[in-house]
């Protein structure tokens, strides 16, 4: 009988449903989830302004990797707002050979831009070639219109998509 008690107490007891607050609360919590999106969007705390070419603060190793490539393709196509690559299978090899949207689709793959104005790359171009494999089986060395991207000034260093993945993530090898 003290148990039926006190679960009867608990069962009437005061609870956020009861009192109205609890949809209230949630809808004040989505508010300000809302709210702090917006100022981390536009305050450009992720990415920087428009126009700039700072390196953003706190990149992940893909995110550097991918501002460096970046800017090396802005550098290369200067007025392209997206560009495009042919994968080489053959040859392992990613090839941004193309300004814009390039046909046929089936040889070309769209790459859109994530950062608005990277600058600043420390990627430059190299003429070295490398057999299908050298880098493993499953990465294909990143080229642009057929020269590899290299990571270092000492050119020891080639970008590597890793293609055992669904993303298109990079590396340095």
């Amino acid at each position: 009988m003290h148990t039926q008690t006190v679960l009867s107490m608990v069962g009437k007891g005061k609870s956020s449903a009861n009192t109205g607050l609890g949809w209230q609360a949630r809808r004040a919590s989505l508010v300000i989830l809302t709210v702090a999106v917006g100022i981390f969007a536009t305050k450009g705390w992720a990415f920087p302004a428009r126009g700039s070419s700072q390196l953003p603060k706190r990149l992940t190793v893909q995110g550097m990797l991918r501002w460096n490539l970046e800017g090396l393709l802005r550098d290369e196509f200067p007025r392209a707002g997206s560009v495009s690559a042919k994968i080489r299978p053959a040859l392992q090899l990613v090839d941004f050979s193309c300004a814009g949207d390039c046909a046929p689709h089936a040889q070309f793959t769209r790459y859109q831009y994530l950062f608005a104005a990277p600058g600043g790359a420390a990627f430059h171009l190299s003429r070295k070639r490398f057999n299908p494999g050298y880098f493993g089986n499953y990465a294909f060395q990143v080229t642009i219109r057929g020269q590899g991207v290299t990571c270092n000034r000492r050119e020891t260093r080639f970008l590597i998509e890793q293609r055992d993945s669904v993303g298109f993530d990079l590396a340095c090898e």
